[in-house]
């Protein structure tokens, strides 16, 4: 598809041209939850409008045969969960054409000042939450401490309650609120590691590599929803799986699995019929991050294989269970879309439905109480536009030519060369 240098000269005004009317966008496909029809979007006060409702035009845009989706969305990820990562890596997203998300962690410390760089950023629909609560020995204190070059002076106590909020017991969860609450504006993340494994605990080789006990989780949850908050559990083994569904939690936010723990087997990753059946009851949304398997490099070919084959059967039994799944990567340096194209390319998930799980579903996932995720009447006018039909090649993603937010040009269609 090659722009005219008219049509990219209109396409350019929607930075500076102040209108009256409605912005019409003729000649592009759009994507309907089923397949890519072609037709013409109007967009007035950064809403899609039918054309019935359109009195005037005052800009009209050739897309010349471009395919438009709602922007995708990444629930889990930690590249811009604080003030610097905001900073340094906002504009990746916007060039991605990601404009939904959730960052899993941050510190209560922080977390406002980074929600506040994401709103400058134009990245306000990315959330951050802000408190991340685990055990003294749990995740990610080990991380923490590696962060820090594991450095023999930094003793894991000047970590608690700044890199993370630790809960040890029941009754620390009443006196650990204020922290939670300086931190969580919507989504807060509990930590689950091997609870059932209680070899773990005291274990040196496992210290900073636990979670929450069994009755702290029970307790914890229902307080924090309570408080209006949406609770998202980091489970490894299908009994942290098991456990975040009795509790009630909101998201589970891995699949298990995804990494087996020395000496454990497939049947410590296999999640129980009954289990995602209650999932589904209860309304509780996987964030599966399939493709981290892809980061341990490590890992036999064999081994790999093994992990695939039961990340297909754990998928295959939520999607038959009714769970419903959500868009995400948990990938630093990567993004969604590569979330996508493994599950496109290793699990064979269906492309219709990847594409509706990253631009539809987990939008309004994450937005519940707005009109996002569809290009239509009374949602918000937010799309990116490809050269190209993602559903024919899943790499199309990766390179948006235009990205609009509510109907501002976030960026800008690339001038052609000739």
């Amino acid at each position: 598809m090659m722009l005219s240098r008219v049509g990219l000269s209109v396409l350019l005004l929607l930075f500076s041209a102040v209108v009256q009317g409605a912005d019409a966008y003729r000649n592009g496909y759009w994507w309907n939850g089923s397949e890519f029809v072609q037709g013409t979007r109007f967009v007035e006060a950064g809403k899609f409008v039918a054309a019935h409702r359109v009195k005037q035009v005052s800009n009209s845009y050739d897309l010349e045969g471009a395919y438009m989706l709602p922007p995708l969305a990444d629930a889990h990820n930690h590249n811009l969960q604080t003030p610097w990562l905001v900073d340094n890596f906002h504009s990746s997203y916007i060039d991605r054409g990601i404009l939904y998300g959730a960052m899993l962690c941050g510190s209560h410390l922080n977390a406002g000042e980074a929600r506040e760089g994401l709103r400058r950023a134009r990245l306000a629909s990315i959330k951050v939450a802000g408190a991340c609560i685990s055990s003294s020995d749990g995740h990610p204190l080990a991380m923490a401490l590696a962060s820090r070059g594991g450095r023999s002076e930094t003793a894991p106590a000047s970590l608690y309650d700044h890199s993370y909020i630790v809960v040890d017991a029941v009754g620390d969860i009443e006196r650990k609120w204020p922290l939670i609450a300086a931190g969580a504006e919507d989504l807060v993340k509990i930590i689950l590691v091997h609870h059932e494994d209680q070899t773990r605990r005291g274990a040196p080789e496992y210290f900073g590599l636990n979670g929450l006990t069994v009755k702290v989780v029970m307790a914890l949850v229902p307080y924090l929803q309570e408080r209006g908050l949406r609770v998202v559990a980091h489970t490894e083994s299908a009994a942290d799986f098991s456990l975040a569904v009795a509790a009630g939690v909101d998201w589970v936010g891995h699949l298990p699995g995804y990494h087996w723990a020395e000496g454990k087997i497939a049947e410590d990753y296999r999640i129980a019929e009954a289990t995602a059946r209650l999932a589904a009851a209860k309304g509780i949304k996987v964030v599966a991050t399939a493709g981290v398997v892809e980061l341990f490099k490590n890992v036999s070919a064999a081994e790999k294989k093994r992990v695939q084959n039961l990340q297909k059967e754990n998928l295959e039994l939520l999607r038959t269970a009714g769970v419903e799944l959500l868009s995400r990567s948990d990938q630093f340096q990567g993004s969604v879309i590569d979330e996508l194209i493994y599950l496109r390319e290793h699990m064979h998930l269906d492309a219709v439905a990847l594409l509706n799980t990253a631009t539809r579903v987990t939008p309004k996932a994450l937005f519940p109480e707005r009109q996002v995720g569809e290009l239509g009447p009374g949602f918000e006018a937010s799309f990116n536009a490809y050269p190209g039909n993602p559903l024919a090649d899943f790499a199309v993603l990766r390179k948006p030519i235009a990205v609009v937010q509510q109907g501002e040009v976030l960026r800008p269609l690339a001038k052609q060369r000739d």
